[in-house]
């Protein structure tokens, strides 16, 4: 690898019924431990879509798990400004679909 990131989990839509259900039926000891985890960087929301904090997340424990990410990504050898460059001289723009509609 030449880099590293990370996404604090997101639970958009029917994804947060899903993993509700799937806690409860794999950890139902831990469920209720586990949501609050997630709510208490989702600003007491299961998921929170505002750009800017639906990546990382939000709060003291967001803030701690950032820490940890940047301390591992240094012990782990990565440089520290992490820098991609991307070949975009093989892009080729889609071409325009021509779509009728048929109306009925």
């Amino acid at each position: 690898a030449k880099s590293a990131g990370y996404v604090m989990i997101r639970l958009p839509h029917e994804l947060k019924v899903l993993f509700r259900d799937w806690l409860q039926a794999h950890i139902p000891e831990r469920a209720e431990y586990v949501m609050s985890l997630v709510q208490q960087l989702r600003g007491g929301k299961d998921y929170e879509a505002a750009f800017g904090t639906r990546m990382r997340g939000q709060g003291v424990f967001a803030d701690l798990i950032a820490q940890r990410f940047v301390l591992a990504y240094k012990r782990l050898g990565f440089v520290e400004a992490r820098t991609l460059t991307l070949d975009t001289t093989q892009f080729i723009a889609p071409r325009k679909l021509s779509v009728q509609r048929e109306l009925f």
